[in-house]
């Protein structure tokens, strides 16, 4: 079978060249993984799947290792970092480029593994299998039949253009420089919510700044010294470890204890803690652990009844209310499992319903500040409508419940992250249906039936305003987010056409 001609397939800006995708790999070679990677192994060699690149970015939260037997017998596709990663199935034409630390890794047979020349490079052909041209390319040739699928042979014919090396070094600057932005507003966002997390889980699940007072107490601490390590363990700068360690000294525990609240602390995304703002949340915290039907919590903090939190619990409509017929291009969108993936609801590509459907569907229509959750398919998946979400209401889907907390009662950001806990995932999953589609058996009547330890009104308030202006802040990064990929969409087309120069827009990206 004859070569194709690259130049048929895509407009060759003058100067530029066009050459196929194997051309530009080292050794001309293109290959895919391991074929059938068997059962995961403890101490075997990780492997990257489809699982794990979302929107041409890697997230190894769950990584499949194989037997280093297996994978010895795939050596050609082991990684060294620097490669061109492609996907070939299912989510497909997605691409990245390996980090170093992916070195000794492999991939399997869904993972194309893709060795640019030096002098193209590896993010050069990254950008050009991002371009809408490519994506085309790819879309009318793959295989549909059961599950999209890319075959190798047209993954070698794509065309890659080759700019001279002036100009290929320019828009690859710039593309960089808006995917590194990009990025880096996504990993501040990250840092954001792991330290929302880390919050309630010290204050609500660990009992951290009450234990501080406990253990400062059995060492003699008078009450300044219990206010001091309460501080401590809420900026951060102490842990319950170093304080049981701590010995008495002639200068007394608070004089010990004073240089972990006073040290230079600022977590990313919060003010500096003011001395006089740690100690008035120390107050809030009791002195006291007391016995409860959940084992000891803090005194003075109550067990209440999901049911007890909230105004609504109510589940979505059954799916004869909810036809593709019935679909609108603009009106109430119908939340999907995409957008339920983070803390905050996504914006997603919702189906829409007019707004006299939505009336007649009112018990499932869900506002900002609801929690809604998956109660079919995948499990687990929670999130709660920010206060700036793009629509003021939406309809819940017959796969996912949802809870409109009390304001007046408790904070709804302590409850999303009660449900984002280790506890709050092993309760809603207490119920999980072990036959047919995974689903959460009678979702809202057990939904209602679950109880937690509630805080004191101070001190929810107080991780209320903390967080939310941890959200607020995580939403303003989203927006710029949004407004970088824009650019780099609207701008990469133009530059890979030569119809702009990046000498004419350096002015917009900085």
């Amino acid at each position: 079978m004859s070569e194709i001609n690259p130049y048929e397939f895509t407009t060759v800006p003058e100067g530029w060249e066009c050459k196929r995708l194997i051309k530009c790999t080292d050794e001309d070679n293109i290959s895919y993984g391991i074929v059938q990677p068997g059962q995961h192994v403890d101490n075997g060699v990780p492997v990257i799947r489809i699982n794990n690149v979302k929107n041409g970015q890697l997230d190894l939260g769950d990584v499949l290792k194989v037997s280093p037997e297996i994978e010895r017998k795939y050596e050609r596709t082991r990684l060294k970092g620097g490669e061109v990663l492609l996907t070939l199935v299912g989510s497909t034409g997605q691409s990245f480029v390996a980090p170093v630390e992916l070195k000794g890794w492999n991939v399997p047979r869904a993972i194309a593994v893709i060795r640019a020349k030096s002098e193209i490079g590896a993010d050069w052909i990254n950008i050009c299998l991002q371009s809408q041209e490519t994506k085309h390319f790819l879309d009318v040739r793959a295989n549909t039949t059961v599950q999209k699928t890319l075959n190798l042979k047209d993954v070698r014919d794509i065309p890659i253009l080759i700019p001279p090396k002036e100009v290929k070094e320019s828009i690859t600057n710039m593309a960089l420089s808006l995917s590194n932005k990009i990025e880096l507003n996504r990993q501040m966002n990250q840092t954001l919510e792991d330290i929302a997390q880390a919050l309630f889980k010290s204050w609500f699940v660990d009992f951290e700044p009450v234990k501080a007072k406990v253990i400062v107490r059995g060492k003699g601490g008078n009450a300044l010294a219990q206010s001091l390590a309460a501080q401590a363990i809420i900026a951060g700068t102490l842990t319950l470890q170093q304080l049981e360690a701590m010995e008495v000294t002639s200068l007394g525990l608070e004089e010990t204890i004073h240089p972990f609240v006073v040290k230079n602390f600022e977590p990313s995304g919060l003010d500096y803690w003011m001395p006089e703002q740690l100690e008035s949340l120390a107050k809030l915290f009791p002195n006291n652990l007391v016995e409860s039907e959940q084992g000891e919590i803090p005194e003075g903090w109550s067990i209440k009844s999901m049911e007890e939190l909230s105004t609504n619990v109510a589940m979505g409509p059954f799916g004869s209310n909810i036809k593709v017929e019935t679909f609108v291009d603009d009106g109430i969108p119908i939340i999907n499992g995409q957008q339920l993936r983070g803390t905050l609801l996504a914006d997603g590509r919702n189906k829409f319903i007019t707004n006299e459907h939505a009336e007649k569907l009112s018990k499932c229509n869900v506002f900002r500040g609801d929690i809604v959750i998956t109660h079919r398919g995948t499990l687990g998946q929670v999130s709660i409508i920010p206060e700036g979400s793009k629509y003021e209401r939406y309809i819940v889907s017959q796969s996912q419940c949802y809870i409109r907390p009390n304001c007046e009662v408790i904070s709804p950001l302590f409850m999303i992250h009660y449900f984002k806990s280790y506890i709050g995932q092993h309760e809603l999953l207490a119920h999980k249906s072990q036959v047919g589609v995974p689903s959460i058996a009678k979702p809202v009547t057990n939904l209602r039936k679950i109880e937690l330890i509630v805080p004191s009104k101070g001190v929810s308030d107080e991780f209320h305003q903390l967080v939310n202006n941890m959200y607020n802040k995580i939403s303003q990064k989203k927006d710029e987010i949004l407004l970088l990929e824009e650019m780099r969409n609207a701008l990469l087309p133009k530059l890979l056409s030569g119809e702009l120069r990046v000498s004419e827009e350096v002015s917009v990206c900085h």
